[in-house]
């Protein structure tokens, strides 16, 4: 019997070693995501997630507070990032042993692009790749964590994840967006089939129509089987009226069976479309895609609406419309007598290399082809219009390449490139005739004429008949190889030209000369009125220079006039540089100048004609009244707009492009590890007129180098040395919430430049001291260190707060970024008794032991006195100047700033103990390695860990989590660790 027992043990184990070792579920939980994953997202690699290998690009590990993880790590991938070369994606190598089962994992929007959000899918393939069949629905990150799980079920099998429209997605000149990250991701093996369970398939999970002609239709049938459904499979589909379904239900036989469903696209406008239909049986359902755009039939132009009348004109609403008219005017149709209005700003990122709205391309003798129509922006803005084009055959390029007659007004142009061999322009290429009114190109506009002559920001050439400019302002930067560069208008060879109440801000430069602020070159058998107009941008030129106009040859046809203009422009030009036109002698006497100024600041030789007047005097009402001559307008100036100097009230609404904020530095060096904030000196006309009405505003930032400036909310901080663009933006909060970023109220948006360095001195002004000072007094010793009186411009920008409030209290504008503002405090008696300073980065001054400000107080003789039990911040004391230094949080244009606070006190106060600090030091635990330094504080999650240089540089900042927190810090030199409010702890390697 013993023996039996044996041998069917025996018999047991042998069966036992005979199966075929089941393969183990796959999970990964990306709490090591920073060492596996890394943060190279701009390269296609591999990496090693928990022994499988995975292709990626555009994907780095978490490395923020706006990451989502579930833990310290997590996946963060780009929907798309500059300079992409190719769709971004996350896909298994090798097929999965064991096969695909269930697939599940955690994901939620990147906070700072919540609202860029885009649609991804899981797709599964069988054949190495040839073909991919999506699982589960698609899916749009939200700030909301949400979980995606869908099953495949099959074996010797991979899966990706992939943008929805990953098939036509043009990933070319593309920003940071739709960023979202990805946690806790598991993958069951597949599992036996069970041919009693019920089931769903469809022939095809992904359904793509492709372009469908609008409001006709295309219908494709879907094949779907089923087995063991004991009730009927219903179709339901989302709100998208484009698409329909022949049936709304399948009754269903037993066993398993086929049937039939037929869906249709019938676009009723143009763009992409898409939705989702849901197959559902009881507890089984199956999804299908669907995709498709509507598309113009060749010949046929509807556009989003309207009939082309005055009344009732054509509506432009999309990327499209503006394609097809350019398709439509290319067909020879010119649109004499019709009307066109557009109904909403359009991005035209989507459109590659637009043709130009008319144009005399292709050789010599080739049809000219022209828009006469009218083309009302109504107060919108085109954006990402980007416009290449090369050789001789291809001039004339601008938005509108060549109009006649026409008339193209109320229209803003953003963040757009446009160049071409010769004769480039913002609005208009060549202009045989028409009116352009109320037209403005933004600071983020280039313009360039690569090998020849001619460039401009408004109007190019004006030939065959005159053309009227008016009430147009520009701050592109606009350059030739050529001569003949303006601001407004750069060739005419007509006579009759007008332009009429313009401004140039824009930077202008030529390698062979004829630069003019307003106007560049009067042909000889051309006139031009230049009236009402100023230049601001700077003129680069090797000869023949003016801030106004350039080289005028005056005809038999008729005189040249410029009235009632002014430049304060820089021209930097080797010979004939004239800060109004060229000297009126000789056979220049059809020049006309007529009440027109320069700055005398940068132009100390007299000007015949024209008259010199300095900087404060050109930012003084009575300069305005100069300008006007009389007449009740249009000069108008205010302090708060265009830096106080005048501006024609015709030519920039307070809200348009013309009128940007201006930030009291463009061009920063900062050290690495710190949050800054950028202060606003100038609100522009609609910035101001929303912030007077109490609206509550919200600024965030945004840079084109995440690595080295990383954005922060209200705050951009400096991550690693390097150098960046940063955009500020300011918008409206959204209804019912007081900091959410309102997409659909941009009120401003504008950029500068930050460097990083490793190390920067702390450019601290001077700080008045003087106690008991009267307030004259003290107010002169503030201008004298150069500080601009500020006080009703900054009361402006806060009008909330209360007059009683602003008793007492003088502001200054110091121009230092690191310290913008200067505040003085006044007794009733008018006594100096308190000054602040504004300070742009907390880590400047916040943590006494190693903020430089601090360290400055020490060097002054000032005495630490512990933390003021009210405030919980530092406080120190100098008895010989009986002075007080402490610093505080103070909200300034909805951002968060510290200040420095130095006031009045007389008696020598006790040193105070320092409340809510902890006695002892921290509890850690530190490891090092050559990338870096681990530190262990389970008794401290959740507080916040600072890690500071021995020179007080701070290094890294992070909330402490259970476990090593690790830090990349290479530097073998001693560090200071700072956890909450215990003690500093030295650590030497």
């Amino acid at each position: 019997m013993k023996e039996t027992f044996k041998a069917v043990g025996f018999f047991i184990m042998f069966l036992l070693s005979a199966l075929p070792v089941a393969a183990a579920d796959w999970s990964y939980d990306f709490e090591t995501a920073k060492t596996d994953i890394g943060k190279l997202f701009h390269e296609h690699r591999e990496v090693t997630l928990n022994d499988m290998v995975w292709k990626i690009y555009c994907v780095r590990n978490n490395d923020d507070k706006m990451d989502y993880a579930n833990g310290k790590g997590s996946m963060r991938i780009y929907g798309t990032k500059a300079s992409m070369d190719g769709m971004p994606y996350v896909e298994m190598k090798n097929n999965k042993e064991g096969g695909i089962g269930v697939v599940s994992f955690d994901y939620r929007a990147y906070e700072r692009e919540k609202d860029t959000q885009t649609s991804w899918i899981v797709q599964v393939t069988v054949d190495d790749g040839q073909h991919w069949l999506t699982i589960g629905k698609p899916f749009t990150p939200t700030m909301e964590v949400q979980t995606f799980e869908a099953k495949a079920n099959k074996e010797n099998a991979r899966i990706r994840i992939v943008r929805e429209d990953y098939a036509t997605f043009q990933w070319k000149d593309l920003g940071f967006t739709a960023m979202f990250n990805i946690d806790d991701m598991s993958i069951t093996d597949a599992s036996a089939v069970d041919p009693n369970v019920p089931a769903i398939d469809v022939e095809s999970n992904n359904l793509n129509f492709g372009q469908v002609y609008k409001l006709e239709t295309k219908t494709i049938t879907c094949k779907l089987t089923y087995k063991n459904l004991t009730s009927p499979i219903k179709l339901r589909m989302d709100d998208n009226a484009a698409f329909s379904l022949s049936k709304a239900e399948i009754p269903v036989k037993d066993g398993e069976n086929e049937d039939f469903v037929s869906i249709t696209f019938a676009p009723s406008s143009y763009g992409a479309y898409k939705a989702v239909v849901t197959l559902q049986s009881g507890d089984v359902e199956t999804f299908i895609s669907l995709s498709g755009v509507g598309t113009r039939k060749p010949g046929e132009y509807e556009y989003s609406g309207g009939k082309g009348t005055e009344e009732e004109p054509y509506l432009i609403s999309a990327a499209t419309d503006i394609a097809d008219l350019s398709e439509a005017v290319n067909d020879k149709y010119t649109y004499e007598g019709k009307f066109f209005k557009m109904t909403s700003d359009i991005d035209l990122s989507s459109v590659a290399n637009l043709l130009p709205i008319g144009n005399n391309f292709g050789s010599a003798g080739a049809t000219i082809k022209t828009f006469c129509g009218t083309f009302d922006g109504d107060g919108h803005t085109l954006t990402n219009l980007h416009m290449s084009y090369q050789g001789k055959e291809k001039i004339g390029v601008a938005l509108f390449g060549v109009i006649q007659g026409a008339t193209i007004k109320n229209l803003t142009i953003d963040n757009s490139s446009i160049q071409a061999d010769a004769l480039t322009g913002g609005f208009v290429g060549a202009a045989m005739g028409g009116k352009v009114l109320n037209c403005h190109l933004g600071e983020n506009v280039t313009i360039n004429s690569t090998h020849q002559a001619y460039a401009a920001g408004i109007v190019c050439g004006a030939f065959g008949d005159s053309v009227m400019i008016s009430d147009c302002s520009s701050r592109a930067s606009v350059s030739a190889v050529g001569m003949g560069v303006a601001g407004i208008l750069a060739s005419c060879g007509v006579v009759g030209n007008v332009v009429n109440r313009c401004v140039n801000y824009g930077e202008l430069s030529s390698n062979a000369g004829v630069v003019g602020g307003i106007v560049g070159q009067v042909e000889d058998e051309g006139s031009v009125a230049i009236k009402d107009c100023a230049n601001f941008g700077k003129i680069t030129s090797p000869t023949n220079a003016g801030g106004i106009a350039a080289l005028l040859s005056p005809s038999s046809f008729g005189p040249l006039n410029i009235s009632n203009c002014y430049n304060n422009g820089d021209l930097d030009c080797y010979d004939n540089v004239h800060p109004i036109t060229l000297p009126v002698t000789g056979e220049m006497s059809a020049i006309h100048i007529a009440n027109s100024y320069y700055c005398s600041d940068k132009y100390t030789d007299e000007v015949q004609g024209a008259t010199g007047k300095t900087t404060q005097e050109m930012k003084s009402d009575a300069f305005a009244k100069l300008l006007n001559n009389g007449r009740k307008g249009p000069w108008v100036r205010s302090d708060g707009v265009n830096g106080g100097y005048p501006l024609p009230s015709d030519t920039v609404s307070s809200g348009s492009v013309a009128d940007n904020c201006v930030l009291v530095a463009d061009d920063v060096t900062v050290p690495q590890y710190a949050y800054y904030r950028m202060f606003i000196k100038k609100y522009s006309g609609k910035l101001a007129d929303y912030v007077a009405a109490k609206k509550r505003i919200v600024v965030k930032y945004e840079s084109d180098n995440e690595d080295v400036v990383a954005s922060w909310g209200n705050s951009f901080k400096t991550v690693a040395a390097g150098e960046a663009n940063v955009k500020m933006r300011v918008a409206g909060s959204e209804a019912g919430s007081l900091n959410a970023f309102d997409e659909n109220n941009v009120l401003d948006e504008v950029s500068f430049h930050v460097k990083v360095a490793d190390f920067v001195d702390t450019p601290i002004p001077p700080v008045n001291i003087s106690w008991g000072t009267g307030k004259s007094e003290a107010m002169a010793t503030e201008e004298s260190a150069g500080h601009q009186l500020f006080t009703e411009s900054y009361w402006k920008m806060h009008p909330s707060v209360s007059e009683e409030a602003q008793k007492g209290i003088e502001v200054f504008l110091t121009d230092n970024f690191e310290f913008p503002l200067s505040m003085l405090y006044f007794n009733s008696q008018e006594e100096l008794i308190a000054s602040d300073l504004i300070v742009a980065s907390w880590e400047r001054v916040k943590t006494p032991v190693i903020s430089p400000v601090c360290k400055l107080l020490k060097e002054k003789g000032f005495k630490d006195m512990g933390l003021d039990p009210e405030t919980g911040q530092w406080l120190m004391y100098n008895q010989d100047m009986q002075t007080m230094a402490t610093c505080g949080l103070v909200i300034v244009q909805n951002q968060s700033y510290y200040y420095l606070s130095l006031y009045y006190e007389p008696q020598v106060p006790a040193h105070i103990d320092n409340i809510g600090m902890e006695k002892d030091f921290p509890k850690i635990s530190v490891s090092y390695s050559d990338s870096g330094i681990g530190i262990t504080a389970d008794g401290h999650v959740g507080q916040r860990i600072s890690i500071f240089g021995i020179n007080g540089k701070c290094l890294a900042q992070a909330v402490v989590r259970q476990g090593e927190n690790f830090f990349e810090i290479p530097s073998k030199e001693p560090l200071v660790i700072k956890i909450g409010n215990c003690a500093p702890v030295k650590v030497i390697r």
